[in-house]
């Protein structure tokens, strides 16, 4: 919270000297279905919600960045110094279809956000704009955790219940804690 209170006051800062850019692409997931708890509430904003997630990624490196010495600053969808739409081709994470930012995973569902830094990063090569793993092998994962099949964890699920089925986690009578003492075994 001090780092957050100290960011709050620190006076606005530029991109000068800024050499390097990392982007965030954050894949949308799907929309809520009506009748679905919440969905009253956040139907229309999956855009917003991807773009977030974005910002949050980019926020947290940016500030790591900084605490390793270097300059750093995010840029999101609401707030930004760079043309995020310009960055995203420009790293070779998407390309531009009908006037549209366009990734061959995620099609336009995706949301951006990027850091700037004086940090000299190695760059990834780009995508290839016709992607061989849309074949056989990303519908099936080849060498991959994610594929076609499972991409979506909200397929299945109700967004108020997580993407994760927790509920089928094995509960236990009392919570497992933390102890800064060394345990000594006891003798009976």
């Amino acid at each position: 919270m001090a780092d957050l209170k100290d960011a709050m006051q620190a006076p606005p800062s530029g991109i000068e000297g800024h050499t390097h850019a990392v982007v965030f692409l954050t894949d949308m997931p799907r929309d809520p279905a009506h009748g679905e708890r919440g969905t009253d509430w956040i139907i229309g904003a999956e855009a917003q919600r991807a773009a977030l997630r974005s910002s949050e990624t980019a926020v947290v490196l940016a500030n790591y960045i900084r605490l390793l010495g270097w300059d750093a600053k995010a840029h999101t969808a609401t707030s930004s110094d760079v043309d995020l739409n310009r960055l995203t081709v420009m790293t070779g994470l998407a390309v531009v279809r009908e006037g549209k930012l366009w990734n061959p995973f995620l099609g336009d569902r995706f949301g951006v956000a990027a850091l700037t830094t004086t940090f000299e990063v190695t760059p990834d090569k780009p995508l290839a704009q016709d992607q061989p793993l849309l074949g056989p092998k990303w519908w099936l994962g080849y060498r991959t955790q994610t594929s076609a099949l499972n991409k979506d964890p909200f397929k299945h699920r109700s967004y108020a219940d997580g993407p994760h089925p927790f509920e089928t986690l094995k509960r236990v009578e009392a919570p497992t804690t933390f102890i800064d003492e060394p345990r000594v075994p006891r003798v009976p």
